[in-house]
């Protein structure tokens, strides 16, 4: 679309020909597909644009298209994934020890809003608490939080400072991989702080880590 004209398109870009176009030469070979907020107001998102790589969907699978989508529901996860993008949510790295790990079945703790094709994308297609959370975070209405429980801190590094883009995932202890969301020390409120809120009931842990390097430059933070 052109800016301005109060239109959001979904482009179909039958053989990644426009993604290079924007991202580079052989960009089609590396991405699904690409979203952009083309035009906003402070916090208000006006218009935004979602780019699919149609070469990933050819159902050619060779070295021109590594990222070759298998199915409706793995285009569905794609569509969904950059949806998220559309209404501002970043990535995701909650669980990504369970990507590519040989064991497709576990790809359902993976989050919608995971940053990288795995051995199967076709669980994705369906929100998680991690990825309802954050939009619930971003867009509140009610009942959200409702009854649900609150974990809140603030991560500390040497002397006590405030320590920002660690890692934080909470977990219930009920089911610690399905039940669970991450957060990014700092991108909230104030240095070094996080906050979850709407969590269903139960006993959680809160693990802090280091952000993971392999996404690095695959977040809005952690770069």
């Amino acid at each position: 679309g052109v800016g301005g004209d109060g239109r959001s398109p979904v482009i179909f870009d039958a053989d990644g020909r426009i993604l290079d176009q924007l991202l580079g030469l052989t960009a089609r070979n590396d991405f699904e597909g690409a979203s952009r907020i083309e035009l906003s107001s402070g916090t208000q998102i006006i218009e935004a644009a979602i780019l699919i790589n149609g070469s990933c969907f050819d159902g050619i699978a060779d070295e021109r298209s590594p990222c070759e989508l298998r199915g409706l529901d793995e285009l569905r996860a794609l569509l969904l994934h950059e949806a998220g993008h559309f209404c501002n949510l970043d990535h995701s790295a909650l669980n990504h020890e369970m990507a590519d790990d040989g064991d497709p079945a576990n790809n359902a703790a993976l989050p919608t809003m995971y940053p990288v094709h795995t051995e199967d994308d076709a669980s994705l297609a369906v929100l998680n608490m991690d990825d309802r959370l954050a939009m619930s975070s971003l867009y509140p209405r009610s009942p959200f939080p409702g009854s649900g429980g609150g974990i809140e801190g603030r991560v500390l590094g040497p002397a006590f400072t405030p320590l920002d883009g660690a890692n934080v995932t909470v977990r219930n202890m009920e089911d610690p991989f399905l039940l669970a969301a991450t957060r990014i020390s700092g991108a909230e409120v104030s240095a070094g702080y996080y906050r979850f809120a709407g969590l269903p009931p139960g006993n959680y842990t809160v693990e802090v880590a280091p952000f993971p390097s392999a996404f690095v430059g695959r977040f809005s933070v952690g770069q």
